[in-house]
Formats: C-alpha cells, sequence, structure tokens
C-alpha cells in the first residue's frame, strides 16, 4: 500500500533520507492543484508551479504532524495562488503602464535641458540670436557669455546638442564635448542624487496607480480590501507629490568656481557673463 504524503513526510523529517521521491510527489500534487480548483489553462499552472516549487522544502521543514500534510499543503496553495493572481495582474498592470503615454510624460519630467527660456531655441527676450555668415553668434561677449549658460546645464545636454550649440559658441565640437563631459562630472553627485529622486518618484506614481486599480476592483464589496486599498492610493499619492517637489528644487548645475576652473577663465568673469545673460533674458533691450 502506497503510504500518504503525510506518512512519507514524517518519515523524511526523522531519518533525513527519501527527498527525492518525496519532492517529485509534492511537485505532481502542486502542478495539478491549480486544475482542480480553477480554470487556469496549462501555461499558467506551469508558471505558478514554479513559483511554488522553491517553497517546498522549507514547507516540509516547517511541518508539525498536529494535522495531515496534505490539509497543510492544500491550505499553502490556496494561499499562494491568490498571491500567484495578484502577482500577475501587477505584472500585466505594469505592462501596461510601461507603455502608457502618461507613464513616459511622467518619468521623461526633469530629464530635459532646461535652458533658460529663448537660449534652447535661439531666441533671446524673444528676438532671434542674429548669426553671422559662419553661423556663430554675431556678438563676441554674448556668444562667450552663452558659452557659460552651456556648461551651467552641462548635466542634461546630449551629445547632438552640444555638436549643434557648439557652432553658435564657435568652439570645436569635441573640445566642447570635453568641456562639457568635465562640467558633467564635477555635479555627477548631484546627477545620481536627481536620478534616485527620480526612480522614486516613478516607483510612487506607479504604486498609486496601481492602488486605485486594485480599488476599483474591489468597490463593489465595499469591505475591508477596498478601504485598504484606498488609504494606500492616498499614502502613494502623497508621497509621490512629496517626491515630485522634491524632484524639481534638485539643481544639478556646477558652481561658477567649476565652470571658471574647465573654461580657464576667472570666477568673477563667469558670475557676470551668466547675470548679463540672465537681465538680457529679463530685460530684451538691455545691452550685454
Amino acid at each position: 500500500m502506497t503510504p500518504s504524503i503525510t506518512e512519507e513526510v514524517v518519515q523524511y523529517q526523522e531519518t533525513g533520507e527519501g527527498w527525492k521521491a518525496l519532492s517529485d510527489r509534492i511537485s505532481l500534487y502542486a502542478y495539478r492543484y491549480p486544475r482542480l480548483a480553477s480554470d487556469w489553462d496549462e501555461d499558467r499552472c506551469s508558471e505558478f508551479f514554479m513559483s511554488f516549487y522553491p517553497r517546498i522544502h522549507r514547507l516540509v521543514e516547517r511541518y508539525r504532524p498536529d494535522f495531515s500534510f496534505e490539509t497543510y499543503l492544500c491550505s499553502c496553495l490556496k494561499w499562494h495562488m491568490k498571491t500567484f493572481l495578484d502577482h500577475v495582474a501587477t505584472g500585466e498592470f505594469y505592462d501596461s503602464w510601461w507603455t502608457d503615454p502618461e507613464r513616459a510624460e511622467i518619468d521623461g519630467c526633469g530629464a530635459v535641458v532646461e535652458l533658460p527660456e529663448g537660449l534652447s531655441d535661439g531666441t533671446v527676450g524673444g528676438e532671434m540670436l542674429r548669426t553671422d555668415e559662419a553661423g556663430r553668434i554675431a556678438d563676441p561677449a554674448f556668444r562667450r557669455r552663452f558659452l557659460y549658460v552651456l556648461m551651467l546645464k552641462a548635466a542634461d545636454l546630449s551629445g547632438s546638442q552640444v555638436e549643434a550649440l557648439a557652432r553658435l559658441v564657435d568652439r570645436d565640437p569635441a573640445v566642447l564635448a570635453d568641456k562639457v563631459r568635465d562640467a558633467r562630472e564635477a555635479v555627477s553627485w548631484k546627477v545620481e542624487a536627481r536620478e534616485r529622486l527620480r526612480r522614486r518618484r516613478n516607483e510612487c506614481w506607479y504604486r498609486m496607480k496601481d492602488a486605485a486599480r486594485r480599488g476599483r476592483a474591489e468597490e463593489v464589496c465595499e469591505g475591508n480590501r477596498y478601504r485598504e486599498w484606498k488609504r494606500k492610493e492616498q499614502t502613494w499619492r502623497r508621497r509621490y507629490k512629496s517626491a515630485s517637489r522634491h524632484l524639481k528644487a534638485v539643481k544639478v548645475h556646477p558652481t561658477h568656481k567649476d565652470i571658471s576652473r574647465i573654461l580657464g577663465v576667472p570666477q568673477g568673469t563667469v558670475s557676470s557673463g551668466l547675470h548679463l545673460v540672465r537681465q538680457k533674458l529679463d530685460r530684451p533691450d538691455t545691452k550685454v
């Protein structure tokens, strides 16, 4: 007569022998269980089994013969089915969230170059930058000060932007790229801090949306789980807003001292040049 799983488990606990046969038997039971308790297809049953399999040895070690191992195993399988479905639903939501245009907008927040208004599109105070026949900024003084602004925003400049802006400031693209890289390295720790905040903000946004989705699924029940998910949604919303505020406040600009060191000009020249550029942006008629 074939011994029950409970008997085999007790025997293994006492002797430490027969694990292969016991493991195979429990594995078969666990694989078949969802087919008997649900309408899952074979693929989902396989995924469920693969997620449950690492738990088997631990279940055998923790079992105490106060009741049959089969009862204990069924209870664990039933609970794992529930958590597995939650995990699947979360994964499916994440997949849809990852391609959501709203997520892309959120994720991109703060990742673009934030040059002073006008400088990114070649205008100052509503007027186009005057360039000479070589495509350089015509005013040599403003051209030099414009370079300080680019260095100030080095952490967010892409390679293509550096190449395009090099002509405006009359610099070799390779040389300007080296200077931008030096400026970026000077604020690397600030960039890393911003990236951590950005990941935190994105995680909060995702969890807020996921909690809202789960809350809607439980809304018809009006039970504790519905209220729990609503509380979680509110919590993650607060955290998302907090992370967004902190992210918006983060500045990754190199100091004027860093810029003067990298470009080899006096720090006072950099500071006064940036001040004059800001003045020109605020008052277009001001000579710079």
